[in-house]
């Protein structure tokens, strides 16, 4: 499925149904365990933390749910997002930018973490931006939050396109 394929009725019907099967609750929503077990289903054994970044940009409105629209887009683009971590980390880092500064500060940097669910320390978390944080700027400019997101993206990379030989 190419995203030009959006438009075609088959396809709608196809993503309906698929985003059915995904959503076991039936609630009308998709939440992070339910696309765990989507990304499961896909081939993903250990999904990264580049596969919950996917999440939280495909998150727009950014309620911890994934709506029809915001899953379909996802769907559509998934193929195309696996092979540009580069577009993926550009999302992120207008999605954190809260200030609009161009620039994302530790604070930011925490709060994609909280919004993730928590999953590493405050230490960590100040480990990881100061390690890619490399003119000591205090902030991490768009240059420095990409390293970081493809040094996390590679092994979604190699999971995501052993899977699709599969």
């Amino acid at each position: 499925m190419s995203s030009t394929d959006a438009s075609n009725p088959e396809v709608i019907k196809q993503l309906k149904e698929l985003f059915d099967l995904v959503d076991k609750d039936h609630s009308g929503s998709i939440d992070f365990d339910e696309m765990g077990y989507f990304l499961n289903e896909l081939g993903i054994r250990n999904p990264s933390f580049f596969s919950v970044l996917i999440w939280y940009v495909s998150d727009k409105d950014g309620d911890g749910i994934l709506t029809f629209e915001e899953f379909k887009l996802l769907v559509l683009n998934l193929p195309k997002i696996s092979k540009l971590p580069e577009f993926v980390a550009t999302l992120a880092f207008l999605k954190l930018d809260k200030d609009h500064s161009n620039s994302i500060d530790i604070d930011e940097l925490r709060s994609m973490f909280k919004d993730l669910g928590n999953c590493i320390s405050d230490k960590q978390i100040v480990k990881i931006f100061n390690h890619f944080d490399k003119d000591k700027s205090g902030t991490l400019e768009l240059k420095e939050f990409k390293r970081f997101i493809k040094r996390i993206a590679k092994p979604f990379k190699k999971t995501f396109n052993e899977s699709a030989l599969e």
